[in-house]
């Protein structure tokens, strides 16, 4: 049996996320998943760790009226803490054009204080601001007509995100990250004394799950429906990884390139199918309004079938182990799925 062992929601994008026991599905992710977004005052372009590794030091946590969510507290270390509350009303002086990965969205600005102390936190020569969700006009089609191969099989209707890079919904399996960790140990050049195990929080993931005993790794690869509790998602696509795994979530140092666990080094060579550096799954759901728990159990609904998987299966990529893709879980009705995966022999 599959299980969600942990649930993470970002209120600030590319700041620290928020470790939840409950999370509630709204038309755009998890509610109040990326909510804001620091952004380029002059430029309008959102700011991530990839530029600003510091955003990584600024923890969240959401400040409540009664069990209602208003608003975030940030906080850093020899700051004084700042509140952020939503806005709900405001004047037209007050919207910020900005632009996410290229899409042009209209957004809200959380004020001169917030601008004030971000600038602080980032010390740099640029100016920045703090800016949140237009509650009916920020949202960006999620972009998977052009890499979603299994497009017969998913809900034909335009699913939405906001501020993330490009999907609501981003799940990990425990075991997954066993593997890489066990594999980068391996290493001629891991050092037991000097590189300690990757943590999940690097890869920064919503939905994180462990199937029981531990022992199947990237089973996710071959999901394609899958309900948890009384949520629907589906599985658009493995994850193509960015250079923000590379940044040690407690120094916020990157890797060197040639460090033994480089998690970009490390799937680049194991996991790149010609479609990238891939870890987790990219996902959406049918079912907003429905809540995801910890503890809820993962059925598998439906796999894709094996010439549908959402990587480049031309043998231009051969170095993963076909094995880790021929393992498919076992559906409610109890039938065991074998996706056979042959690639070339270039090494």
């Amino acid at each position: 049996m599959t299980v969600v062992t942990s649930l993470w929601v970002y209120p600030v994008k590319s700041c620290k996320g928020l470790s939840v026991t409950e999370a509630t599905i709204d038309e755009n992710g998890f509610e109040f998943d990326r909510f804001w977004v620091i952004v380029n005052a002059k430029s309008g372009e959102f700011v991530s760790q990839r530029t600003n590794p510091a955003l990584g030091a600024v923890e969240t946590e959401f400040v409540y009226r009664g069990t209602s969510v208003v608003g975030v507290r940030l906080s850093h270390k020899g700051k004084k803490d700042l509140t952020v509350l939503t806005k709900n009303s405001w004047e037209k002086r007050d919207e910020r054009k900005i632009d996410v990965w290229g899409d042009k969205m209209v957004t809200v600005s959380s004020g001169e204080e917030a601008a004030n102390w971000i600038n602080e936190v980032l010390g740099t020569s640029q100016v920045y601001e703090l800016v949140q969700r237009h509650p009916s006009i920020t949202r960006r089609d999620v972009s998977s007509s052009r890499q979603v191969l299994d497009k017969k099989n998913i809900p034909q209707k335009t699913f939405t995100t906001g501020f993330s890079d490009g999907y609501p919904f981003l799940l990990i399996q425990e075991e997954s990250l066993g593997k890489m960790n066990s594999d980068m140990s391996k290493s001629k050049d891991f050092k037991p004394s000097a590189h300690k195990p990757l943590t999940m929080n690097r890869f920064r993931p919503n939905i994180v799950v462990s199937s029981e005993g531990g022992t199947q790794h990237d089973d996710d690869d071959l999901w394609l429906e899958i309900q948890i509790g009384a949520s629907t998602f589906f599985c658009l696509k493995a994850c193509d990884r960015c250079v923000m795994t590379t940044i040690n979530p407690s120094s916020l140092k990157r890797d060197p390139a040639t460090s033994p666990i480089n998690p970009l080094a490390y799937l680049n060579s194991n996991r790149n199918f010609g479609r990238g550096a891939l870890f987790g799954q990219n996902l959406v759901s049918t079912t907003p309004g429905s809540v995801v728990r910890i503890g809820d159990e993962v059925k598998v609904v439906s796999f894709k079938s094996d010439h549908h998987l959402n990587y480049d299966l031309t043998g231009k990529n051969d170095s993963f182990c076909s094995a880790t893709l021929c393992a498919a879980s076992t559906v409610a009705v109890g039938c065991l799925y074998l996706a056979v995966v042959k690639f070339g022999s270039k090494n």
